[in-house]
């Protein structure tokens, strides 16, 4: 039996997701998540709510992200760019991500830094409502320089760059299947919105507004 997990519209808050919880692939059994309400959208971009976002967080992935002891890691990526390794430039105006090589995405499509500059641009048309927005502050451009390397350069020097792309408030969306829902669209696609493909331990099969959500193993 493949796991599954339930988000349940509840009166107590029992589990939050850690990232010890999202490091692990799914197996057999079911776990119950309660909130006090339940999640509306599996679109971090579209709702700052905690539920929104530790809900969508076993699903779509960022590149980097932080441990329970506040550590920053390397998730889709080789290793977290830093001046010393030649990953951010000596004068601070440009980060480097290296994408690991074979990440899929869960309809088996492969992840590629295309996914992260469409991110980008999806969350910076202004049309879109991005909740998310502050995360791609002083940003100047986001270009794939190959299908696994992303640049990130700025408009200042940024002497902490890592915000575009880490943590679970900054995740990537699949360009394959959010293209066509940015700017005013944004918000009326449900399918998208209720049903992301990510390269998480789960994925989505079932997802009631306000209601359930229902995940299974991503093998």
């Amino acid at each position: 039996m493949k796991k599954t997990i339930n988000i349940l519209l509840s009166l107590a808050f029992a589990v939050c997701l850690t990232s010890t919880v999202q490091a692990k692939r799914g197996s057999d059994g079911q776990l119950n998540l309660l909130y006090w309400q339940a999640p509306s959208t599996m679109n971090p971009y579209l709702s700052g709510g905690t539920k929104e976002l530790e809900s969508s967080s076993v699903v779509i992935e960022p590149l980097a992200r932080y441990d329970e002891k506040g550590n920053l890691l390397p998730w889709l990526v080789e290793e977290i760019p830093t001046v010393a390794n030649g990953g951010i430039a000596k004068d601070l105006t440009s980060i480097t991500w290296k994408i690991k090589k074979g990440i899929k995405w869960s309809d088996g499509s492969s992840f590629t830094a295309s996914d992260a500059v469409f991110t980008y641009e999806y969350c910076s048309n202004p049309d879109t409502g991005c909740t998310q927005l502050n995360y791609f502050n002083d940003i100047k451009s986001v270009k794939a320089l190959n299908s696994l390397t992303v640049k990130i350069e700025f408009t200042i020097s940024k002497p902490f760059p890592y915000a575009a792309f880490v943590g679970y408030n900054a995740p990537i969306l699949q360009k394959a299947q959010f293209d066509g829902c940015q700017g005013a669209k944004a918000q009326e696609c449900n399918k998208q919105n209720f049903y992301p493909i990510g390269t998480g331990p789960f994925k989505v099969v079932d997802f009631k507004p306000n209601d359930v959500i229902v995940f299974e193993a991503n093998p």
